[in-house]
């Protein structure tokens, strides 16, 4: 799909969608005339983007979350990474 049509799936505007896209959120690929081209899970993936952003996560620290969603099972060194992660956005949150 087109950038236009996943704005207005997921009602957010274009020019958020280029930037997760620039920041590593979001993947596209490249049509001939150079247009960018969505799967149907990018809707999923925005939806998770904007619920993250709402409970006061960066960008930065959404694209680690989905960097190690792909991790390899046997792989957990970000765990640390994670967990020390959301217990500084917990202090923030209670502070």
């Amino acid at each position: 799909m087109k950038i236009s049509e996943l704005a207005r799936l997921t009602n957010v505007s274009s020019r958020s969608i280029r930037h997760d896209e620039k920041k590593g959120l979001l993947q596209a690929y490249r049509l001939d005339n150079n247009y960018r081209e969505f799967d149907e899970s990018a809707v999923s993936r925005i939806k998770a983007i904007k619920l993250y952003l709402q409970l006061g996560l960066t960008t930065d620290q959404i694209e680690t979350l989905f960097r190690e969603e792909v991790a390899v099972p046997d792989e957990y060194e970000y765990c640390d990474e994670m967990l020390s992660m959301y217990k500084e956005k917990l202090n923030t949150v209670e502070q």
